[in-house]
């Protein structure tokens, strides 16, 4: 059994990524793809302990590859089942926020952990019960502080009682 890539082969593409596998004289196509996340690998020579004896990073595809996969450095796919289609399902590439809407929303975060709603917004404080009607449980208001429900809005001045 051995490998040869076609680069090596002197072929037309002369790509580092694309071979023959040679097992008992038949040849399979095969292809080296990267992996879309780094995966440890471990080994135990007394079943107890595991080892960490490497990181894998690239795989090989033997046999017919489909179209789609044939011209991809990137594999979409992981090592296991639940990382099918990890490159778009998984792994989405980072959202692209501008650092003033970024600053906007931390700013809105902090006036709610101040107890103030963020400018245009409202926080409506309203006390509920779990009383029994009919036989059935239902959340009402508290008849005893419903009078006393606060409409808090974007003034700083403003906090929660």
């Amino acid at each position: 059994m051995f490998f040869q890539c076609d680069g090596a082969l002197g072929g037309a593409s002369g790509s580092q990524r694309k071979g023959q596998l040679v097992v008992n004289g038949q040849h399979y196509p095969v292809q080296v793809q990267d992996l879309p996340t780094v995966v440890e690998s471990y080994k135990t020579l007394d079943d107890v302990h595991c080892v960490k004896i490497t990181d894998i990073g690239q795989i090989l595809l033997v046999g017919n590859i489909p179209a789609s996969r044939s011209n991809r450095i990137e594999s979409l796919d992981g090592v296991t089942p639940p990382f099918r289609n990890a490159r778009e399902e998984v792994l989405k590439p980072p959202l692209n926020i501008s650092t003033g809407e970024l600053a906007q929303v931390e700013e809105a975060l902090l006036a709610i952990l101040d107890g103030c709603a963020p400018p245009g917004c409202k926080f409506i404080d309203v006390v509920e019960e779990c009383v029994e009607v009919d036989g059935q449980l239902k959340w009402v208001e508290s008849g005893a502080h419903s009078s006393k429900s606060q409409a808090l809005d974007g003034d700083p001045g403003t906090s929660l009682v």
